[in-house]
């Protein structure tokens, strides 16, 4: 799904992104909540444990279709 459609939601990614260095495995496990997406930026809050909430700022490398939203993905699961 393309990031764009995710604005308000909780997102992972389902590939690698591919940077000038290699590949970035980030945000494949832990969920981001997308605020705002732009042509050239996505800002993010980081989901932690923690009750203070950072802001996340990824340039247009990340802006694809190699991201799911996170909700639909663990819904109707039972954690036990």
């Amino acid at each position: 799904m393309n990031i764009k459609n995710l604005v308000g939601k909780r997102a992972i990614r389902t590939k690698p992104v591919v940077l000038s260095y290699g590949e970035d495995e980030s945000y494949r496990v832990n969920p981001i909540k997308i605020l705002k997406v732009t042509d050239h930026h996505i800002v993010a809050e980081v989901l932690a444990w923690s009750i203070k909430k950072d802001l996340l700022i990824l340039t247009s490398e990340w802006i694809d279709d190699n991201w799911v939203d996170y909700d639909e993905l663990i819904s109707g699961l039972e954690v036990e």
